[in-house]
């Protein structure tokens, strides 16, 4: 008899097995957008996919059609006003919406039903979570258009002659048997068994029932005589010509003649179970080399540790990462992809049948390997190394020599999960590439030192960089006197996976190090620029946004270049901008750091010394750097009411600035008393706690509309 749900469930995860083990196709490339939606609107039934996030992933024409949806509510991607517009259509719309919101509170669920439209239609409508490994990343819908049917069965009520007419002429297989044996069979269901009518009557049952489920099926059959109700599943037939297809199934007792008899409708669920098992292939693959993704990866070693630490067995896993691969994208990206299809197939190469091998993206390669101590991934690692040294011949007659850096550690000498386990592949990646490339690293405890945290460090910048993390806070910079605010201060925040913010202080210095404040900046810059834009909205007189420049923006090319882009980008004077050194940054190129603000000085764009007092040649960077501001550094105004030393230097920056022509402005201001003090002393402009700490941009357009309903009155 019929498989059940988990049998289906278990035939797309052989059919996800068997797509893993194919080699990737000859054919020319098509993208997975592409692929996802010709496979999807082959099949007969409406379909539409919600992630687990509420967004609606994909759907197919049918669905469209079925519900006459409006694409534009389609082009939402929003499950809620998908759902209101599927609602409008219905007779009773309260039954859907429960139905929905019970599925929505079980992850796991599986349902059918059946709702009527206003139009008369009635639609069958089936449910499934989709999943990658144990991990459920959605769940699909799919509806069919069950009108005709409904009406056939009515019609069968009433009248056995007309039901012959409609079973004769139905567009799904209708089939009845007694004794194991059809004594009807209407058109389509023996041309979708690829029988002829004449042929189907007399045919034993059992000839298309595939011989691991006839058991299944016969009591399936007998339950469905029993109870006297209709059943329904899914089952694997065999067709005359030996195709192997996938039904649907329902299972009725009737009576013909005086005798008990079985009716069993066909629906061929081939096509949408297959673009069902495609869809999750996709979601779960990298189209490129249609090896698992990073998802699935990660899925699969949280199944591989479970396993293991029931079995008493080591799990290893091996990060690998192409050394020089900017230098094929430098050739243009086929050819990069072509070098990254070759890597993943020598990777695939080199493992057994039980090992994974992922792309999780870019340049970057995993291997999982079960069953395998930290020895054996080492020797293996080195094999890698070693093949992927070998050099890339591909089209063209272009011959690449590139490299690898591997990283390996194993579960429960390195780690006893998997997220553990996968930081300490990285950290021992990382150390490849730091010591060389071209090499394979096993993880060891001392890589958990400071190196560590700096090659997490990095990472975290990484992903911040690619999930765009990076948020600003603004801090005000307000008039010494009346307090009114001239501008506000962007200073770069993030925030880790678990939403945790990350000190500045902990990446900003990894960020300069390894070069990712250039784009980093970008981002500040552009972030920056739009704040100001709607800050200035609501003065009349035009508020000025400071951005902190390195030594590492400042010495790159496109700096000033970005930065008048950006101005332009967002339709802003180069006065709405400040830039601030530091003197340590300023030192690190004298000559190029004043090409660079003399330039930017000359556009209209404010330069502040930030900082100040910290340095070795303070006073020699007032003299010699373009400059508009002084900031003097927050330890000498910590002290000032307390300590006359401090008071008398602040004393000193501020005449001695004026007589310069700059202005000052006072950080780190926690007091009133302090502020007294920079009054009275004619200090220009304060910042600090006192004034306001650093406020999210809705929080710096409050205090800024208070600040002046203040200063008016």
């Amino acid at each position: 008899m019929a498989s059940t749900a988990d049998s289906s469930a278990n035939h797309h995860t052989g059919a996800l097995s068997r797509l893993l083990a194919t080699p990737p196709s000859k054919e020319p490339d098509v993208g997975p957008e592409t692929l996802l939606s010709a496979v999807l609107d082959a099949a007969a039934d409406g379909i539409i996919v919600i992630g687990s996030d509420g967004r609606v992933l994909t759907y197919n024409d049918r669905f469209v059609e079925i519900w006459e949806m409006p694409r534009p509510i389609l082009l939402t991607r929003d499950q809620h006003q998908v759902l209101a517009a599927l609602v409008k259509n219905l007779e009773e719309p309260a039954d859907f919406v429960n139905h929905v919101e019970t599925m929505g509170a079980d992850r796991d669920a599986r349902a059918q039903g059946v709702c009527r439209l206003l139009d008369g239609r009635v639609v069958e409508h089936e449910t499934r979570p989709v999943g990658v490994m144990d991990r459920t990343i959605g769940r699909v819908w799919t509806f069919r258009d069950i009108t005709s049917r409904v009406r056939a069965f009515e019609m069968l009520r009433e009248s056995e002659e007309r039901f012959r007419n409609f079973a004769d002429n139905a567009a799904y297989g209708i089939v009845m048997h007694q004794d194991g044996d059809v004594v009807y069979a209407n058109a389509a269901a023996a041309r979708d068994l690829g029988y002829s009518v004449i042929e189907m009557v007399g045919l034993p049952v059992a000839d298309s029932i595939l011989e691991e489920e006839r058991g299944i099926r016969i009591d399936r059959i007998s339950d469905a005589g029993l109870s006297g109700g209709p059943a329904q599943y899914e089952s694997r037939i065999r067709r005359k010509d030996g195709q192997i297809r996938v039904f649907e199934m329902g299972i009725s007792s009737i009576r013909l003649k005086d005798k008990s008899a079985v009716m069993v409708t066909l629906v061929d669920m081939t096509e949408r179970r297959r673009a069902e098992a495609e869809a999750l292939h996709l979601a779960s693959h990298d189209p490129l080399t249609d090896l698992p993704n990073r998802t699935f990866f990660r899925n699969a070693t949280d199944v591989a540790i479970a396993d293991a630490r029931v079995a008493h067995t080591d799990v290893s896993v091996i990060l690998v990462g192409l050394d020089r691969f900017k230098a094929a994208n430098f050739l243009g990206h086929r050819l990069g992809d072509l070098v990254l299809q070759e890597a993943a197939r020598r990777l695939s190469a080199l493992v057994r049948p039980v090992d994974l091998v992922a792309r999780l993206g870019a340049d970057e390669f995993a291997v999982l390997l079960q069953g395998c101590d930290l020895g054996s991934s080492i020797v293996l690692s080195q094999h890698i190394v070693a093949s992927l040294r070998e050099p890339y011949r591909i089209a063209d007659d272009n011959e690449l020599f590139l490299s690898a850096s591997v990283g390996a550690a194993s579960y429960p000498h390195d780690a006893q999960d998997t997220g553990a386990l996968l930081r300490h592949a990285n950290i021992a990646l990382v150390a490849a590439k730091e010591r060389g490339k071209d090499q394979a690293v096993a993880f060891e405890s001392d890589l958990t030192s400071e190196a560590a945290a700096r090659l997490e460090m990095n990472r975290f910048l990484h992903r911040s960089l690619r999930d765009h993390a990076f948020f600003l806070e603004f801090q005000p910079i307000a008039r010494t006197h009346d307090l009114g605010v001239t501008g506000f201060e962007a200073l770069v925040r993030s925030k880790d996976l678990l939403g945790r913010r990350v000190a500045p202080d902990a990446f900003i210095p990894i960020a300069e190090a390894t070069g990712l404040v250039v784009p980093m900046g970008r981002i500040v810059l552009d972030l920056a620029l739009t704040a100001i834009r709607e800050l200035n909205l609501l003065r009349a007189t035009p508020l000025r946004m400071a951005i902190n420049a390195s030594a590492i923006q400042l010495r790159h090319p496109s700096f000033v270049r970005d930065i008048r882009s950006g101005l332009d980008k967002h339709g802003l004077p180069t006065s709405s901008l400040a830039v601030e050194v530091t003197e340590t940054n300023a030192l690190t190129d004298p000559e190029g750091t004043r090409r660079v603000l003399r330039e930017l000085r000359a556009a209209g764009i404010s330069i502040s010394l930030d900082d100040f007092g910290t340095g070795f040649a303070s006073l020699d960077l007032l003299r010699s750097l373009p400059l508009d501001v002084v900031k003097i550094d927050r330890s000498f105004i910590r002290d000032l009411d307390t300590d006359n030393t401090q008071a008398a230097i602040v004393t000193s920056v501020i005449e001695l600035s004026h007589r310069l022509g700059l202005r000052v402005v006072a950080e780190g201001v926690e007091t009133e008393k302090q502020q007294h003090f920079l009054l009275s002393h004619g200090c220009d402009l304060i910042q600090g706690y006192w004034l306001a700490r650093p406020l999210s941009l809705e929080s710096s357009l409050d205090f800024l509309q208070a600040r002046e309903r203040r200063i008016r009155a």
